[in-house]
């Protein structure tokens, strides 16, 4: 990971820590369902979108929660406020770029880490997740500005300068308006990375 990825996410990770020593608490756990959907090799989750926050520096904190065979899913996204734009074929698409981190929130989050274990059919060396998972972030042509009022399209990336053993990559789309967060495959071959990184105790 270069040194100003490394910089953002330092910044992000000192708010969040601000956040769960001053913020308005934690949210509330969602009576609606998560969603598993498994489509032509895909296996994607749909958690409901309880709560978001954004922050002084800009960036937000969003949970999601919802309900999975009567257990709690979920956890939080912290994503930082600064964001640099790259311009692809003359404006014909904008990709945004920043960093952030995926949030163990509590039980709910061990469980999340259990049930993507279970839908990759791939196993763990923990069913615990870890305080936080560091990611950079690609907003795919949507404006991070513009959070409120159309879906987040983003591609997360995990370990981007590290070896094929830690890398990987995953969709993220946050929904405020419709109150839902897609945790979606990019491809089955991260499966593996994505469960060292999500199904481990810190």
């Amino acid at each position: 990971m270069n040194q100003n990825v490394r910089s953002q996410i330092a910044r992000v990770l000192v708010v969040v820590g601000l956040f769960e020593r001053f913020g308005s608490g934690k949210a509330g756990n969602s009576t609606k369902e998560v969603k598993v959907v498994d489509e032509e090799g895909f296996a994607d989750l749909e958690i409901p979108l309880t709560s978001a926050t954004q922050v002084d520096d800009g960036g937000w904190v969003i949970s999601a929660r919802g309900l999975h065979n009567e257990d709690t899913i979920g956890f939080d996204v912290r994503l930082g406020g600064e964001w640099k734009v790259q311009d692809i074929d003359d404006g014909a698409f904008m990709v945004y770029w920043g960093a952030g981190a995926v949030i163990r929130s509590g039980a709910e989050s061990d469980q999340f880490s259990g049930l993507l274990q279970d839908v990759y059919e791939v196993v763990g060396s923990s069913r615990k997740m870890p305080d936080l998972v560091e990611i950079m972030v690609a907003s795919l042509a949507t404006d991070p500005e513009r959070i409120r009022e159309e879906p987040l399209k983003m591609k997360m990336f995990i370990e981007p300068d590290g070896d094929d053993s830690e890398y990987a990559e995953f969709y993220l789309n946050v929904d405020l308006p419709g109150e839902i967060v897609q945790f979606r495959e990019k491809d089955e071959e991260y499966r593996k990375n994505l469960v060292k990184a999500f199904c481990r105790e810190a």
